[in-house]
Parts: C-alpha cells; sequence; structure tokens
C-alpha cells in the first residue's frame, strides 16, 4: 500500500511543481495577488453569471490591471491557472 501512495504522491508532485515555481516568481506572486482580489470581486457582483463568462471577465480584468502596472506579457495560461487557483482558494477560505 505504501508503494501505491508514495507512487501517486510522486505523481501529483510531477505535475504540481512548475505550478509552484512559476507562482513563487515576482510576476507569479502578482498575477495569483491579482486573481485572488478580481475572483473575489466577481464572486460578489456576477452573482447571476455562470461559470465560462465570470472567468472571461476575470481574465479581461486581469490583464488590464497588469497592464495598469506596467506588466505587459504574460503567458494566458498563467493567467487561467491563477484565476483556477484563486477560485478554489476563495471556495476553500468561504467554507472555514
Amino acid at each position: 500500500m505504501w508503494d501505491k501512495m508514495k507512487l501517486m504522491f510522486s505523481a501529483i508532485w510531477a505535475l504540481v511543481l512548475p505550478l509552484l515555481k512559476t507562482f513563487s516568481s515576482k510576476v507569479g506572486k502578482i498575477v495569483l495577488q491579482e486573481a485572488i482580489t478580481v475572483c473575489g470581486q466577481i464572486a460578489t457582483t456576477m452573482l447571476a453569471a455562470n461559470g465560462p463568462d465570470k472567468k472571461k471577465a476575470a481574465f479581461k480584468i486581469i490583464v488590464a490591471d497588469l497592464k495598469s502596472k506596467g506588466i505587459q506579457q504574460v503567458e494566458d495560461s498563467l493567467i487561467n491557472a491563477a484565476i483556477e487557483t484563486a477560485v478554489q482558494y476563495l471556495k476553500e477560505k468561504g467554507a472555514n
């Protein structure tokens, strides 16, 4: 049983490590914090909207906010990962 658990956690770690490295960079931290702020605002202002519409709105706002902070080039995948992480964080925070 230990071998199965060890294999499972090593496989998960291989998937999570790149994300952790990205979010620990200077820009990654800014993008993640921005996503948490924006997703929190959207959760309270777009109550009737569906998930994809909320995600699309969050993406646009985050890109605009980053540009206003002088951050011009951020991969879409980083913004999308930050949005997904922020949503999970906010759900967990709301559950406590």
